[in-house]
């Protein structure tokens, strides 16, 4: 089945079938929230078993997976000695969730 049958003013998503499985990104976005869509997609198509919604749990495992790949743990700990001003300020929304995910499961 599909994973979404139709867009549905989506950044992003999976869809299977018969013929197969496609990731679909908005050709609008760029820079990190481009990789975070490619990554939060990606993770659909390795852990998730099709059907014809997600669920919370599968959107939000989804979401950890796409910041750990975005900032490994490695890459969040350096950053997080480093001064405010020297940190690319488009960055700063998804350190704040990947810090976050740091805090809560220690990965």
């Amino acid at each position: 089945c599909d994973y979404i049958s139709k867009r549905q003013n989506r950044l992003g998503y999976y869809l299977t079938d018969k013929s197969g499985d496609a990731i679909f990104i908005d050709s609008r976005l760029s820079g990190h929230k481009r990789r975070e869509v490619q990554f939060h997609e990606i993770s659909h198509l390795l852990l998730d078993f099709p059907c014809d919604f997600l669920d919370f749990r599968q959107q939000f495992h989804a979401e950890i997976f796409a910041l750990i790949f975005m900032i490994p743990k490695r890459k969040l700990l350096e950053y997080m000695h480093l001064p405010f001003d020297e940190i690319d300020y488009r960055l700063i929304p998804f350190l704040k969730r990947r810090f976050w995910i740091y805090e809560k499961f220690g990965v």
